[in-house]
């Protein structure tokens, strides 16, 4: 076998009404026991959440850490790893990276890695994991040299793109200290180290150190990445329609394992439906004052 391809409903198999298979099926001792041991010429993995409105559905594959990354790292020819929402640090990031940079010759121009960082349990106040794990894995990279790591020197190209799956917004009080005290010293610090390398940040809403929420850190070694090499932030327009989607998107996001039980399921979508149309009237009424609620309230109350 060389790809692999694996698609998880996570919105319909989070209900009981609709569950139908256990997705810690696909944790760490899958791909430890079953790929890494009996696939050697495995080439590609995808395994991705195939579900309508994921962006409120967030589940993450938790039996999933950085145990699959270990085993994945030690398979030569596998070039192209694509993961929905899972338990990875920053510190499982480099130590699969520090890995594959090792190998010797070529087996393709670029070797990608593609992960969503998820979190066991969302709550309101946390912010995602995902913060903490990209500063980790760029304070690591700044205290190795781009000699020792390899990744500039080895045929097949490091390529990484590390996402966040939630869309709802950080708060701006917080994000302007994470920017200034612990994201932008640490990609100028790895900017330093490892010439090389195109680095950057994608964003929504970023003004001066304060933005809405980031989107992916991404990592090349690529020739044709080079030009980008002195871009260290993207700014993803911010339509006001996209705003509205994400504007407070923990109300809709799944945030505790003890969420969607039993006979709270029942009738989830068309309350959901009904709760988006209230919520969207209201923040309209609320920014540009010219659209009525009424409507909606006799839709959403009748």
């Amino acid at each position: 076998m060389s790809s692999l391809s694996i698609d998880i409903d996570c919105r319909q198999n989070n209900k009981p009404q609709t569950h139908y298979f256990n997705s810690a099926v696909y944790g760490d001792e899958f791909w430890e026991a079953v790929l890494a041991e009996h696939c050697p010429l495995l080439e590609s993995i995808e395994m991705i959440d195939a579900s309508d409105y994921q962006n409120f559905n967030v589940q993450t594959v938790k039996e999933l850490s950085d145990r699959t990354l270990t085993a994945l790292a030690s398979l030569k020819y596998l070039t192209v790893i694509d993961l929905c929402a899972v338990r990875l640090t920053g510190q499982g990031i480099f130590e699969w990276f520090c890995h594959v940079t090792k190998f010797e010759g070529s087996v393709g121009p670029e070797r990608m890695l593609s992960v969503l960082i998820g979190d066991d349990q969302r709550t309101r106040l946390a912010q995602p994991r995902f913060y903490a794990a990209i500063v980790e894995l760029l304070r690591l990279l700044s205290e190795i040299s781009e000699d020792a790591l390899e990744a500039a020197a080895c045929r097949t190209k490091p390529l990484i793109y590390i996402g966040s799956p939630y869309e709802s917004k950080v708060s701006r009080m917080w994000s302007e200290p994470y920017m200034r005290d612990q994201l932008r010293p640490m990609l100028e610090a790895v900017k330093v180290k490892h010439p090389s390398l195109s680095v950057n940040v994608s964003l929504f809403g970023r003004e001066e150190d304060k933005f809405n929420r980031m989107e992916t850190l991404t990592l090349s070694w690529r020739p044709e990445d080079k030009k980008r090499k002195n871009e260290l932030f993207f700014d993803d327009p911010e339509e006001q329609a996209e705003r509205d989607t994400y504007v407070d998107a923990t109300r809709y996001e799944i945030i505790s394992d003890d969420e969607g039980d039993d006979e709270e399921e029942e009738g989830e979508e068309d309350v959901e439906m009904e709760d988006s149309l209230l919520y969207r009237a209201i923040m309209a009424h609320f920014f540009f004052g010219r659209v009525s609620v009424i409507p909606v309230l006799y839709q959403y109350l009748g």
